[in-house]
Order: C-alpha cells, then sequence, then structure tokens
C-alpha cells in the first residue's frame, strides 16, 4: 500500500490515497507508453524502480533449527478459588488487583479485560483525577482577546455545521497569526459562539493534549473577540466523505485509512480518552496521503472517579451498538502514588 521508491535525484511516495484527493497527484505526468518504456528522464526511472521494487524475490532455501531447551515455568489462569481470582500471575500484578479491589467474580466474568488493565498499568500511562486532568486543559489552553481578522487574511469558507463555521485563513507576516503558525502557509480556523466558551476549552484542550501524527494539532492561542471563539488548527484538503462522494475506494485503499485511524485512536484510549464520534465527516485527508481524527466535540477522558461511560452521544449511523444500547464501558482505576 505504501511504496518508497528511490531515484538518483528525487524520492517519491506513492500510495491509494494520491489518487483520491480531487485531482491532486504527485505522480508522473508522462503518457503510460513513456513511462511504460523507462524512457523520458525521471519518469522513466521511477517506473523501472517500481517495477523492481516489486519484482518477486528468488525463494530461498529454509533450514529448522536444532531443538531448544524451552522450560514452561508459569502459567495463568482464571481461578475462581484464589484471592485474585487467578493463579500463576506474577506476585507484583497480584498486588495490583488486591489493592484495587477487582473481585474474583469480576475477573472470572471479564479475564482479558482484567488482565489488560494490569498490563496499562503496568506499561501505559495512569489514570488521572477530575481536578489533575481540568489542571491539564487550563495549562495548554491559552486565549487572546484581539481581533483575528488583523492577524489572519482570506478567509475562504471550508464547510458549515451546527456549530460554526470553519475557515481557510492565511497568517499576515508580522503578527500573533504568523507567529503561531509556525511557518504554515494556511491554516483552519474553526467559529463558534463563545456562550460555549468552557465546552469549548474543554473539547480544544483534550485535542491540544493527544499530540499524534493521526490527530489535528490546534494551535495556540484560541482567539474570543465579538461574542465568537475562533480555534486555529493545522488545515487539511478534505474529509473523508468528500473523498467516498467522488468515487469508491479499492479494499487497498480502505486498508491504508483504516490503519491511520487506528492509529490515532490508539493513541488516544493509551491516554485513557475516547473519541465517541468516528464518522468519514471527522476524518480528513490531503493530497501527500496524511489521514487525521478532527471534531473533539464529543471526546471524554476517563477520569479515577469517573471510569465508565454510557452516555449516548455520537451519530446514530456510526455509533457503536454498546452504546446504542446504553452498555456502560469501564476502565479499571488505578490510582497514582
Amino acid at each position: 500500500m505504501l511504496s518508497k521508491c528511490h531515484t538518483t535525484q528525487t524520492t517519491h511516495w506513492d500510495h491509494p490515497c494520491l489518487s483520491l484527493a480531487g485531482g491532486a497527484r504527485t505522480s508522473s505526468t508522462k503518457s503510460p507508453k513513456q513511462r511504460s518504456s523507462g524512457g523520458g528522464g525521471s519518469g522513466g526511472r521511477v517506473a523501472t524502480t517500481v517495477r523492481s521494487f516489486f519484482k518477486k524475490a528468488e525463494p530461498t532455501a529454509l533450514s529448522i533449527s536444532a531443538p531448544t531447551s524451552v522450560q514452561h515455568l508459569t502459567s495463568v489462569k482464571v481461578d475462581p478459588a484464589s484471592a485474585t481470582g487467578y493463579s500463576g500471575l506474577p506476585p507484583a500484578w497480584e498486588a495490583l488487583l488486591a489493592s484495587n479491589h477487582i473481585s474474583p467474580a469480576e475477573a472470572k466474568a471479564n479475564p482479558m479485560a482484567t488482565l489488560g488493565a494490569v498490563e496499562c498499568f503496568t506499561h501505559g500511562i495512569r489514570m488521572n483525577s477530575k481536578v489533575a486532568m481540568a489542571k491539564r486543559i487550563s495549562a495548554v489552553v491559552k486565549c487572546d482577546h484581539s481581533n483575528p481578522r488583523g492577524c489572519f487574511s482570506t478567509w475562504k469558507v471550508l464547510g458549515q455545521g451546527a456549530s460554526g463555521k470553519v475557515y481557510l485563513v492565511t497568517p499576515i507576516q508580522g503578527t500573533l497569526g504568523s507567529r503561531i503558525c509556525d511557518g504554515s502557509a494556511e491554516v483552519a480556523i474553526k467559529e463558534q459562539s463563545s456562550s460555549e466558551l468552557e465546552f469549548v476549552k474543554t473539547e480544544v484542550g483534550l485535542q491540544m493534549l493527544c499530540r499524534h501524527p493521526n490527530i489535528v494539532a490546534v494551535l495556540s492561542p484560541l482567539f474570543i473577540f465579538d461574542k465568537s471563539v475562533f480555534v486555529p488548527m493545522e488545515a487539511m484538503e478534505r474529509s473523508l466523505t468528500d473523498v467516498i462522494k467522488r468515487r469508491r475506494l479499492t479494499e487497498s485503499s480502505l486498508s491504508y485509512v483504516t490503519s491511520q485511524m487506528l492509529q490515532g485512536l490508539a493513541e488516544m484510549h493509551r491516554l485513557h480518552r475516547m473519541h465517541r464520534d468516528i464518522k468519514s465527516d471527522n476524518v480528513l485527508v490531503n493530497a501527500s496521503g496524511t489521514v487525521k481524527l478532527a471534531d473533539f466535540g464529543f471526546a471524554a477522558e476517563a477520569t479515577l472517579e469517573q471510569t465508565k461511560r454510557q452516555t449516548t452521544v455520537g451519530t446514530p449511523f456510526w455509533m457503536a451498538p454498546e452504546l446504542i444500547t446504553g452498555k456502560a464501558c469501564k476502565v479499571t482505576p488505578i490510582a497514582n502514588p
């Protein structure tokens, strides 16, 4: 799905999403005859390199090593008769289960989830309290009360929804806009009502705390002006909805987009955060094949005080069955030392 083709002069990336972004392509514009013939300068060399890259390698002889002296020393299994609900656990894991009051009945009913929670504590990120989460959001969300139209020009409307408008703007050199954009030629700005300021701060704060290549980055500060909140963020060319309206995606394209989405979600879940509104409208792409999650309006973070979420939020046709039926999703609380 993603291949890197080296030539003596250029480096060229090609994958399925490059042909899905409304005509913006980076491949050679030479005719099929020119590309297939291998002539015509760098385009021919790229085509030749592609064919050699995908050429089937010659089979090699396989060898089987001699048996090794492997000893099976530990066997973990569900054991309702034990104090933790398992037998064969390492002592440190037994102590964790006991200290967090996970009963043998719970361990028997959810064996993999229980072990996953312990493993997450051992190797992952510990859960925050509500107070700690609020402090982290407050630390990253900064506000400015100047007019954003004095910092950005153009203001081309990209889309409009129930919560407000999204513009594509150009930072004006020598202003706050150029400083926060860090050299970007264009950025997107989402305009919302200032009556929802606290809600916007929470949404933006969670998104800013999830720094990942597959999550849209929010720029700081927010602009609060004339009863509106303006949220600057990195610009993406279009949503996945725009792409699938133009053409049907191939299986390889779907695999690529899905893998990129899952990498962004995996980072959120590692931080005990949930998006809760995954749909094609909230998946943004560009001509270079970048795929990012956007719109954290329904995002939430599990805390020590609230480890379950069963609020029915999101878009009906995109909601998980357990969410529609009101089933609570539980995250085992781990107390900070």
